[in-house]
């Protein structure tokens, strides 16, 4: 009996660990080895065959071309400028020399005298004066041109060979011979090396030169570097590989290119490759051999594992028991896996079915939930019905006083309200930022639940915290006679009828709570905003020209200018220490903060902008900062003058007088000022 492990997975990483050391990781190495081995051969054959044919290509322009233009060049007829002879010997030497396309003679002056063609030329028609060959042979040098295009109707490509005539050390004339391009490219073709390999020609720009036909560059001159050339590699339209090195030839602004077929390179490590492949064909034979083997002891677990596993997709989430019958170790972790993930899934649903209903502040149902209990009830008896729809007043002016953490406290209290008046079976939910429901099925109107909301908000406002203020509405009726909606709309109506007339009471109550948090956090604040007042109140009674309409609105100011700080943390309102920047800036904003609360407050609302400004002064670096800081007369009478209160409050009578006198037209408005001083110095120190 075959025996294998338990763990299939342990078996295949057995079977695959023994089939992979013995084909494919020393065949891989080896091949590789193979690989390079046979690219260096080849890369040296290629190496040599080019350096050969380079310099081959060198003595064939040196010798065979360039040596029989210098001899030429001294031949008698050209030495004497006889041009007849001149072209005797051209038409002679031409039919010698198959290699010779073109053999001219020009004077000094760039103009053709003789060519091979047509003899002695009566009228020149062009000129080469200007051909870099012809500024060369002027100093005296022989030149092998770069490929030229022929001044004839073909614009055949050539490679020139100029000589310069001297006669009695002055140049006189060149003799040019050129070569047609083909014959180059033909003469290199023609030659080969090892099996496959042969030579190209390349242009300037890296093109090959190959039959007449135009093509893309292969190369860009400027990387090589050296006299070791260019090696790079190319794939033909037909799928072929060719690895190609390019050298420059000494002449001519050309390059030669070995050329080498890679599938003759790669053959012998191809069939080493193939060597492998058939026994790595071999291993997978046998490895499928053990699959089969354990193939019938692991189908029936997967199929039960499967099994789970569809059940769970299809939302089947009920615990399911082991299989009797042995799962091997993977399936048996799998299938407890899928239980535990099945179990979590459960945990989630139920958690997000109840947060879908669910407020997260409160933990009251939420609207959606509420609706939906309507709806229900809707098609249940649960007659009669009484509706308890409630509203937190004064919540915007906490929350801008505050900020929202205060105002979450009081949603919170409201629901501790709700939830402690509720009974098993109501339904209690949060069904807007400010406001709440309850709906009591089966309720005819004995549980009194308007006296139960009273005492529970009268017992939860007993203490210093900020106060729960609501207004509420109560509707009983029969859905089976009209619509739930219909009551919850009536007790709806009766709260919105509740709040208009406790509206004034639950903001005088929260401006209360306020002012009794700035008297906690900062006992000096209540009592000096008071002394405030009293002084206010004395000098107003001073200004003769003023309504008493502005004269109250002068002292209700005084009494209530710094109600912003209830938004200022009261440790930093504590702290005897320097303040930090960040600390300063908190401070500084309890005019903003008042502002807002005055604004909220339509008893207070014609205080607001002075609030704002009674920390600003006169020439306008006071606080709170703006783009555009209000400065002067800008800013409203009443914060100037409530400034002068202020700063005397906080001083000595005899440093208030120094100070205002020192700092009117800075701090202070001057000519208030001026008038407040006059006013202090009639009182005298006894004012407060």
């Amino acid at each position: 009996m075959l025996l294998v492990p338990r763990s299939v997975r342990g078996t295949f990483i057995l079977i695959l660990t023994a089939l992979t050391m013995l084909t494919i990781i020393p065949a891989f190495f080896f091949v590789k080895e193979e690989q390079n081995r046979e690219r260096d051969v080849a890369m040296k054959a290629m190496d040599n065959a080019l350096r050969l044919q380079s310099a081959y290509m060198a003595r064939w322009f040196e010798l065979n071309i360039m040596e029989d233009i210098q001899a030429v060049a001294k031949l008698r007829s050209v030495r004497t400028m006889d041009l007849e002879g001149m072209a005797e010997d051209f038409r002679a030497m031409a039919s010698d020399r198959t290699d010779l396309s073109k053999l001219f003679y020009f004077d000094r002056n760039g103009a053709p005298l003789v060519d091979i063609d047509n003899g002695i030329i009566s009228e020149g028609t062009y000129n080469v004066s200007d051909r870099d060959y012809f500024q060369e042979a002027k100093k005296g040098l022989s030149t092998v041109t770069d490929v030229l295009d022929a001044k004839d109707e073909q614009s055949t490509q050539i490679i020139g060979f100029s000589v310069p005539v001297i006669r009695e050390g002055i140049f006189d004339g060149v003799v040019f011979g050129s070569v047609h391009l083909s014959h180059l490219m033909d003469m290199i073709q023609r030659q080969s090396f090892g099996e496959s390999g042969s030579f190209r020609l390349f242009n300037c720009d890296g093109s090959p030169l190959e039959g007449g036909s135009e093509y893309k560059p292969c190369f860009y001159p400027d990387h090589i570097k050296d006299e070791n050339g260019l090696f790079f590699t190319e794939t033909t339209e037909n799928g072929k590989s060719y690895m190609t090195r390019v050298v420059p030839l000494a002449y001519g602004g050309l390059y030669i290119g070995g050329t080498l077929d890679l599938d003759e390179v790669k053959a012998g490590s191809d069939r080493i490759i193939r060597t492998s492949m058939t026994a790595l064909t071999v291993a997978i034979a046998t490895m499928l051999l053990f699959f089969i083997l354990l193939s019938r002891r692991i189908t029936k677990s997967i199929n039960k594992v499967q099994g789970q596993l569809s059940s769970a997709s299809e939302g089947e989430y009920a615990p399911t028991t082991l299989p009797r019958m042995e799962l091997p170790l993977e399936m048996e972790q799998i299938w407890k896996s899928v239980e535990q993930l099945k179990g979590k899934v459960r945990s989630s649903i139920d958690a997000i079915r109840e947060l879908g209903i669910r407020d997260s502040l409160t933990g009251l149902h939420n609207r959606r939930y509420f609706e939906d209990e309507i709806a229900k009830a809707a098609r249940e008896d649960h007659d009669p019905v009484t509706a308890l729809i409630c509203d937190v007043n004064g919540l915007k002016l906490v929350n801008d006083a505050l900020g929202h953490e205060w105002g979450d406290r009081l949603i919170t209290k409201a629901a501790s309200v709700l939830k402690a008046i509720s009974e098993p079976g109501d339904i209690v939910a949060r069904v807007g930022g400010d406001e709440f429901a309850v709906l009591l099925p089966n309720d005819s109107g004995n549980r009194d639940i308007e006296t139960r909301l009273k005492e529970e908000m009268a017992s939860i406002n007993s203490g210093d915290d900020i106060p729960l203020q609501m207004a509420w509405g109560v509707a009983n009726g029969r859905a089976s006679i009209r619509s739930i909606e219909e009551i919850i709309k009536e007790a709806d109506g009766r709260m919105y009828a509740r709040k208009e007339t406790q509206r004034d009471q639950a903001r005088d109550a929260i401006l209360t709570f306020f002012l009794r948090m700035i008297s906690t956090r900062e006992g000096r604040k209540v009592g000096y905003m008071e002394r405030c007042r009293s002084i206010m109140s004395e000098f107003v009674s001073t200004l003769g020209e003023m309504d008493e309409t502005f004269k109250d609105r002068m002292i209700r100011l005084a009494g209530i200018h710094d109600i912003g700080l209830v938004g200022v943390n009261p440790d930093i309102l504590r702290k005897t220490d320097p303040l930090t920047d960040e600390e300063k800036k908190e401070v500084r904003s309890h005019p903003e903060i008042g502002y807002r609360i005055a604004i909220a407050a339509p008893t207070l609302s014609d205080l607001a902008d002075a609030i704002m400004h009674h920390h600003q002064r006169w020439d306008g670096t006071g606080y709170p900062l703006r783009k555009s800081a209000v400065s002067g007369k800008g800013i409203p009478l009443e914060s100037r003058i409530m400034t002068l209160v202020d700063s005397y409050e906080a001083m000595t009578h005899k440093e208030a007088i120094e100070e205002i006198g020192r700092c009117r037209g800075s701090q202070f408005d001057p000519e208030w000022a001026d008038r407040f001083v006059a006013f202090l110095e009639k009182k005298g120190p006894g004012i407060l």
